[in-house]
C-alpha cells in the first residue's frame, strides 16, 4: 500500500466512526477472511501469550496475534492485546489493544489503530456468522441468553441487531447483577422482545436455546453436561466456560482446530480429557462454500458449540478496512517523521 512513507494515527473515535458506517458489512468480511484462511491465502501463526508475574492473579495475559492478509493490496500486522479482569473493579477497561498495519513490499508500518474496538467488532461477527452455521436457523422466534455482559457482549447484540435478527426473548445473566441490569435495560430500547434478567445462570440455560458466553473465565464453571439442552446453540466466545464433558458430548466448530486446541480452551481441555482429537469439531471455513452460505447441518439431537480462538488475519481485515475509511474521511493523525530518513 502507497503510503507516502508516512505513518498514522488512528484512534478510537476515528474507529468508532469507522466501525458505525461499516457494521453491516462486517459479517461478509469476517466470512470472506475465514474463506481466504481456509484456501490458504493468508498467513497466521499462533498467538503468543505473555502472563506478567504479579499479585494481580495468573489471569492476567497479553497477547500478540500477528498475520498477512493477501489480495489486492497485501498487508501485514499485529495485534497487541492484554486482558486484566480486575480492572472492572478500578473502573478500567478490561481489554486495551493496539493494531499495527506493514506494508508487506517494503515491511514498512504505516499505521497505528486503537485495537480494542476493532477486535470487538470481529469478535462479534464472527460469532453472528456462527450463529448462522451452527443451525440457529431462522433470524427470529429465538430466546437468546447472554452470559457475561461486558463489552464483547454488547458488540455481538450490535451486531445481531445491524444484520437484522430478531429474538422472541432476551435473557441476561451476570455474576454483578448491576452490569446484567444495565446490560438488559439497554438492549430492551433496541428490541420489541421482552427482556428479562435472569436470577441465576441454571434459569437462563434452562429458558434459552441460542446462548452467548462472553466472560472473563479462566476455567470452566459448567461441567454437568446435562445442564444444556440437547437443542442448545452455544456461541463460546470466552472459550473457558465449558467443561470436557460438555464439549465431548457436543458438535463443535471453531475457527481452526490447530490455534484453539492449546492454551486451556474448553477444547483443549476436552482433547487433553479423551487423549486425542477424535471428537466431533471441524473448522468454520471447512463449514462454508463458495458461495459463503453453511455446507454443514448440525444433528438436532445435540448440542452445537462454536468456539473461536480469534485469528489475527481477522483484526488485519477488519483493521485495514477502518484504516481506508479514516484515510478517506481524513479522520486520523499522519506523522511525517516518525521514522529515519537514511537508509539503515
Amino acid at each position: 500500500m502507497n503510503t507516502a512513507q508516512s505513518f498514522f494515527v488512528v484512534t478510537a473515535e476515528a474507529v468508532t466512526v469507522a466501525l458505525e458506517q461499516a457494521s453491516t458489512s462486517l459479517v461478509p468480511l469476517v466470512r470472506a477472511t475465514y474463506q481466504a484462511f481456509g484456501a490458504g491465502l493468508t498467513v497466521n501463526p499462533r498467538s503468543s501469550f505473555l502472563r506478567p508475574t504479579s499479585a494481580h492473579g495468573q489471569s492476567n495475559r497479553i497477547i500478540a496475534l500477528p498475520a498477512f492478509l493477501g489480495g489486492e493490496f497485501p498487508v501485514a500486522g499485529i495485534k497487541w492485546v492484554s486482558s486484566f479482569p480486575g480492572n472492572l473493579d478500578i473502573g478500567l477497561p478490561r481489554a486495551f489493544a493496539t493494531l499495527v498495519l506493514n506494508d508487506a513490499t517494503t515491511g514498512q508500518p504505516f499505521a497505528c489503530l486503537e485495537g480494542s474496538l476493532i477486535s470487538a467488532a470481529r469478535t462479534a461477527a464472527s460469532a453472528v456468522l456462527g450463529a448462522s452455521l451452527i443451525g440457529a436457523g431462522s433470524r427470529d422466534k429465538h430466546r437468546i441468553g447472554f452470559i457475561g455482559t461486558g463489552v464483547i457482549a454488547r458488540a455481538i447484540w450490535r451486531c445481531f441487531m445491524a444484520e437484522l435478527w430478531q429474538f422472541g426473548r432476551v435473557h441476561v445473566f451476570d455474576t454483578v447483577a448491576s452490569r446484567a441490569q444495565a446490560f438488559g435495560d439497554w438492549a430492551a430500547t433496541q428490541t420489541a422482545a421482552s427482556v428479562l434478567v435472569s436470577q441465576s445462570l441454571e434459569e437462563l440455560l434452562r429458558d434459552t436455546d441460542l446462548l452467548v458466553f462472553a466472560t472473563t473465565a479462566s476455567k470452566p464453571y459448567i461441567v454437568d453436561p446435562q445442564l444444556i439442552p440437547a437443542t442448545a446453540r452455544i456461541l463460546h466466545i470466552s472459550l473457558r466456560d465449558l467443561g470436557p464433558g460438555i464439549i465431548l458430548a457436543a458438535q463443535n466448530v471453531v475457527d481452526d482446530i490447530e490455534h484453539c486446541l492449546r492454551e486451556q480452551t474448553s477444547p483443549h481441555l476436552a482433547e487433553q480429557a479423551l487423549g486425542s482429537r477424535n471428537f466431533d469439531i471441524r473448522n468454520v471455513y471447512d463449514c462454508l462454500g463458495l458461495d459463503g452460505e453453511s455446507t454443514w447441518t448440525a444433528n438436532g439431537s445435540r448440542p452445537v458449540v462454536f468456539s473461536p480462538f480469534g485469528l489475527g488475519v481477522l483484526d488485519i481485515a477488519v483493521g485495514i478496512h477502518v484504516f481506508r475509511h479514516a484515510l478517506r474521511a481524513k479522520h486520523l493523525i499522519r506523522i511525517d517523521n516518525f521514522f529515519p530518513t537514511a537508509a539503515l
